[in-house]
């Protein structure tokens, strides 16, 4: 007998019963791993865009921070370059609830420009003067479209003598 055509002969080619039910089972394999696939793709992709707004949103709070810091030590600064004597500075920047000073208001009016301050007194920013020269600047806002409504604050305090 001939072992090429043996092997090659159609009745053993000739799907049997077993044969048939391996490859109905592996029917939609290849579908379901594409699924599997692109389901792990999806939430990879959703994890970088979940990094990406927490990096907007920390960079966003980064330049508030660094601005109030500014506006702070301008403040100061003007007060080390004018009269410092505790009586003028209380009188010209010293203030609270938005009522004070002509360089209180001044600064006040900078504060509101170059952050989102939140409407109300309370969250005016405040210069108080010591009479030891202590000088405290709080600088108070609220991210934009932040849901938890969370005032964030920069306290910065110097001694102007």
């Amino acid at each position: 007998m001939n072992l090429r055509a043996h092997c090659f002969s159609p009745k053993t080619l000739a799907p049997t019963p077993t044969r048939r039910w391996r490859m109905h089972s592996q029917q939609g394999s290849s579908l379901l791993e594409a699924l599997v696939a692109i389901l792990i793709f999806s939430i990879g992709i959703l994890a970088i865009v979940g990094l990406q707004a927490a990096s907007i949103r920390a960079s966003a709070d980064a330049r508030y921070r660094t601005v109030a810091g500014q506006l702070a030590d301008q403040v100061i600064g003007q007060m080390w370059a004018s009269d410092r004597t505790i009586s003028a500075m209380q009188t010209s920047f010293a203030g609270d609830d938005g009522s004070g000073g002509t360089q209180y208001l001044a600064f006040v009016t900078r504060v509101e420009t170059a952050l989102p301050v939140p409407s109300g007194a309370a969250y005016k920013p405040e210069i108080a003067v010591a009479p030891d020269g202590r000088v405290t600047v709080t600088i108070r806002w609220q991210p934009p479209g932040d849901a938890a409504a969370t005032v964030n604050s920069h306290v910065v305090e110097a001694y102007v003598i």
